[in-house]
Formats: structure tokens, C-alpha cells, sequence
């Protein structure tokens, strides 16, 4: 019986996460490296647990409206009081195409609490430290 209350728990925690993530609180979120206004976090989810993986997707879109064709940076999630849940790497390799985004994908289980805290709570920030332009520009962060 525990078992299927803590599957509905992570399943209704799921749902939300998609929808409220992407409102999270970030305006007060900061980069420990890098910069914030070169891409935003759209959205993340973490899917319901099959055989001990947590399969967790996040969402970026440019802000600037380039096209992206190479980035280095993270994205951070942190809780409404500001503690640090953990973070995973951009995929580096995806283009990030304005209005449509590139999704990375990562295992959750090294975030035991990204699984667990209410994603009404949770803040995502992608910070950059750099980015090459499809037109071959390249920034450095």
C-alpha cells in the first residue's frame, strides 16, 4: 500500500513539475559561473521510477533569439530559500533553435531531492560560459 501512495505522490509530482517549473521562482537566482541571459529554462520534468533510474529531462530556449549551435554551461536548480538541490551540463552538441528549445536529457537519481521536493519550490536557472552562434560568432561568459 506505501508502495502505491509514494508511485501516486511521484506521479502527481511529475505532472505539476512540467507545468510549474518553467513559473518557478528565478528572479533571484544567480550563476555561480557564467551567464543567465544567454538562455532560459522553459521547462524540466522527472518521469515516474522504472527499474531504479529517474529519468529527467530539462528544457532551454535562447534568449536572445540566435540560433545556438555549440554552448558550455549548466543548469542549476535550487528551492524557493535558495539551498542548492544540484545541476547538470547543457548538452553541448544540441542546437538550440529560438521558440523551439533543445532538451537535455539526465539521471535524477543524483538529485534525491529535485525527486522529492515540490516542484512549486523548485527554481531552474541555465547559466552559460559559452556559446557559439550558428552564424559562427562565438561569446565567452
Amino acid at each position: 500500500m506505501n508502495l502505491r501512495i509514494a508511485a501516486v505522490k511521484i506521479a502527481a509530482c511529475v505532472a505539476v513539475g512540467v507545468l510549474l517549473s518553467a513559473s518557478g521562482s528565478t528572479a533571484a537566482m544567480t550563476c555561480p559561473e557564467g551567464s543567465r541571459d544567454v538562455l532560459k529554462v522553459v521547462r524540466w520534468s522527472i518521469s515516474a521510477p522504472a527499474s531504479e533510474s529517474f529519468a529527467a529531462t530539462v528544457t532551454v530556449d535562447s534568449i536572445n533569439g540566435k540560433i545556438i549551435s555549440l554552448t558550455r554551461g549548466r543548469v542549476y536548480f535550487s528551492d524557493e530559500l535558495g539551498a542548492a538541490i544540484g545541476s547538470t551540463e547543457i548538452d553541448p552538441d544540441e542546437v538550440i533553435i529560438p521558440k523551439v528549445g533543445a532538451t537535455t536529457w539526465f539521471d535524477a537519481r543524483t538529485f534525491p531531492r529535485l525527486r522529492s521536493v515540490k516542484p512549486k519550490h523548485v527554481g531552474a536557472v541555465a547559466c552559460v560560459t559559452g556559446v557559439v552562434y550558428s552564424d559562427g560568432t562565438k561569446e565567452m561568459f
